[in-house]
């Protein structure tokens, strides 16, 4: 059968202007057996607040703040009867959106609003309550901002950048019945603004008496329920209190304040209709405003309760305040029950390496649980490692761990058979992660530890040599790499993870663990066997990494580099060769002169000799056993992807599959070797030629007999003593932050056959 037939021509789709709706319909059609096209966007963005439907129609509102141009690739594609897909056919697009409009508001001038004094600011919604805050709405709400640039509001009140008033409305002169508060707000996207005059009117609760000459009994602007009374102000926004267990003791505590300095409590009105009342077992105390007590069985799995709390005259109870409703929800412990998947005990990680660890729970009520440090807990991760959302623990462990006088002082036990053990300091680090849910449903927390294993005193470095291809060839791996058809997520190793999941551009890691050297160090490095290198992309491969206990950690998909001075068995021209026979490029014959040819294996090697080795390591997947038995060693290669175990075959699949439909060869990627790019991740404060932490460590002394100083106390953690009036804290920035360029070379040695 025929792959779908594009009918709406490639390239532009139209320019429009910012913050209009707009829908164009795309048209490709099935040309022999005329089945339903279906369509999805595959790479580029579409214009911020535009989506493609399945049916093709691209539509929205766009929102940019100046002229943006979107370039985006959709794929034509129709479906099997189970519903797979089956043919495709993908055309790029642009979209063109002018944003040389300025931001409006679309809150009419003039009188927005009008409160008594004593009044917080509010606005009635659509069902007829009262929404806390009044907001002046605007265009380009994602990128405008708004600033008060003359007039006043009223007291009590503010207004933020995104045009909300909020406040309470204070009193104003017993004289005044009728007080205008007249401003002008700016609304601006940064390029272009909008000037907009406005006004707030407050009416003076203190005229509100029988025998004022200021108010006529002809005015429409006062009701018969109006009170001169300005009665207490519950500062307690509406809304929800958070969701709590059975049983677990609850707490919250109620504000407000009184205009006028008259003593108020605060009280429970009862609930309308549809309206729960207090949770059972919960008191109100009316003086301090805590809602406490411990939650009673409800009888049910789940239940909200909401109420409304208002504050009162203590002399007067009948002068009530504005109330507030609010609510709380509770659940049954059962529902809220979660089991988690890893130990206490997550394992050891050396310092220097890259996480792999993550905790997880399941929900027995099948809710997706998301992961947080939990807070009011002391914990402590390794440095340089975060946990995310997804409970992944992501990052690199940092060198910097206890140790005596920098690593210098260790300990040596009993001699086995004759050889002493050097004795090394593992430090635990002890964190409480909170499982919770985004209903609020569930919140359950349970603390791990993780050992950091100091294997390395001293901090290395690694070289990684980066493609820089030009625009096009740039815009072409992107659309490859950010393809969720060819790196479907589910078959991915920890996607979010920036350490793991998808490339991000074309990395050839060159170099690993070596000496933290200074870049003068480097360049002399650099004199012999390096110069401008072109590498060549090879064919796609894949290869797995093993635990201590053979399982799968992770899958790679990686492009071997392919090096023109390497034979077909794998082995280097000599690191220092004497040309027998005159120089191909030379005017004159060279014969006898030593020339360092640029290999790979040669440059590694040169760099290594020059600078040393700390950590001699390698990724894993070149460490572990392969399915054929074989175990790779130092591969240069570019990681595409980490895959899930078992799910790299596929992943290569469809990444052949979308190269050969989009004539794409990674071949062609312009890959010029002209640089070394260095990784101090985790070396920053590290002196490479004292070979010394800043600031550094101080000297140890062992005073055997002397009890501590007095006041500190002994941190089982840091394993130190800690000063309660001095507080030491350390951070490290990972970052690279070097390069060095290569020497430019006067002889190119021939290809090695």
């Amino acid at each position: 059968m025929a792959q779908p037939i594009w009918i709406t021509p490639a390239d532009t789709l139209g320019t429009i202007p910012e913050g209009t709706y707009y829908s164009v319909q795309l048209l490709a059609a099935e040309p022999v057996t005329h089945e339903t096209v279906y369509y999805e966007v595959i790479s580029g963005t579409l214009p911020k607040g535009m989506v493609c439907s399945l049916s093709g129609e691209v539509s929205g509102v766009p929102t940019v703040s100046t002229t943006t141009v979107s370039k985006f690739a959709i794929r034509a594609y129709t479906r099997t009867p189970g519903g797979a897909v089956d043919r495709i056919a993908d055309r790029t697009f642009t979209l063109i959106v002018s944003g040389d409009i300025p931001p409006e508001f679309i809150t009419p001038a003039g009188t927005v609003a009008d409160f008594y004094t004593g009044d917080y600011v509010y606005e009635i919604t659509p069902s007829g309550a009262k929404d806390y805050g009044y907001q002046i709405l605007f265009t380009q709400y994602d990128v405008g901002t708004i600033k008060l640039v003359a007039g006043s509001l009223p007291n009590g009140t503010s207004i933020d950048n995104k045009g909300l008033i909020t406040g309470f409305v204070l009193p104003i002169s017993n004289l005044i019945w009728l007080n205008n508060y007249q401003f002008t707000l700016e609304v601006s996207n940064g390029r272009f603004s909008s000037l907009r005059t406005f006004n707030i009117e407050i009416y003076n609760r203190a005229i509100l008496t029988a025998d004022t000459t200021v108010i006529t009994a002809d005015t429409s602007l006062v009701t018969a329920d109006a009170s001169p009374l300005i009665p207490p102000i519950i500062t307690t926004l509406p809304g929800s209190l958070g969701t709590t267990i059975v049983g677990n003791y609850f707490s919250f505590q109620f504000t407000a304040f009184d205009l006028q300095g008259y003593p108020y409590q605060f009280i429970v009105l009862d609930p309308p209709p549809f309206l729960n009342p207090v949770p059972p077992n919960l008191t109100l105390d009316p003086n301090s405003g805590w809602l406490y007590g411990r939650i009673a069985p409800i009888g049910v799995s789940a239940k909200t309760f909401t109420f409304t709390v208002a504050a009162c005259w203590t002399l007067d109870p009948t002068v009530i305040g504005e109330p507030v409703t609010v609510s709380i929800t509770v659940v049954d412990e059962l529902l809220s029950a979660v089991d988690w998947l890893y130990p206490e005990n997550l394992g050891t990680i050396v310092n220097g390496a890259t996480s792999t660890l993550a905790v997880a729970a399941v929900a027995d009520s099948g809710k997706q649980l998301y992961y947080r440090m939990a807070i009011g807990q002391y914990s402590h991760l390794p440095q340089g490692l975060v946990l995310l959302s997804n409970g992944e623990i992501s990052g690199r462990v940092a060198f910097q761990t206890f140790c005596i006088d920098g690593g210098a002082t260790t300990f040596d036990v009993t001699p086995v058979n004759g050889i002493s053990d050097p004795t090394t300091f593992d430090l635990t680090c002890v964190f409480t992660v909170e499982a919770y849910s985004l209903d609020g449903t569930i919140s359950v927390t349970k603390t791990f530890s993780i050992l950091v294993d100091r294997v390395y005193n001293d901090p290395y470095e690694n070289l990684f040599i980066q493609a820089m291809p030009p625009r096009d060839s740039r815009a072409e791996i992107a659309a490859i790499l950010s393809n969720n058809t060819v790196f479907n997520p589910s078959r991915i190793y920890r996607p979010t993870d920036p350490f793991w999941g998808v490339a991000k551009n074309v990395t050839y890691w060159h170099c690993y663990g070596l000496n933290a050297a200074t870049l003068d160090a480097y360049v002399a490095a650099l004199r012999l066997n390096h110069y401008n290198k072109q590498l060549v992309l090879g064919a796609i491969k894949t290869a797995r990494a093993l635990d201590d206990a053979g399982n799968v950690i992770y899958e790679v998909i990686y492009s071997e580099v392919v090096d023109n001075l390497v034979n077909n068995e794998g082995v280097s021209i000599r690191k220092a060769t004497t040309l027998g026979y005159p120089a191909s490029n030379a005017a004159i014959p060279y014969t006898g002169i030593t020339v360092y040819p640029n290999s790979l294996d040669n440059m590694r090697n040169q760099v290594i000799d020059s600078l040393g080795q700390e950590s001699k390591m390698l990724p894993g997947w070149m460490l572990s056993t392969q399915s054929d038995g074989s175990i790779l060693g130092f591969t240069p290669a570019w990681v595409i992807a980490y895959a899930n175990p078992g799910q790299s075959g596929r992943v290569v699949y469809d990444l052949e599959q979308y190269l050969a439909t989009t004539g794409m060869s990674l071949s062609n990627i312009n890959f010029e070797a002209d640089r070394y790019e260095i990784d101090r991740t985790l070396d920053a404060g590290w002196d490479p030629i004292t070979k010394t932490w800043t600031p550094a460590p101080v000297a140890t002394t062992f005073d055997v007999a002397t009890n501590p100083p007095v006041g500190t106390t002994f941190d089982q953690n840091s394993m130190r003593f800690i000063d309660p009036v001095v507080e030491w804290s350390q951070t490290a920035e990972g970052y690279y932050d070097a390069y060095v360029l290569f020497p430019r070379a006067n002889i190119i040695p021939v290809p090695y056959e």
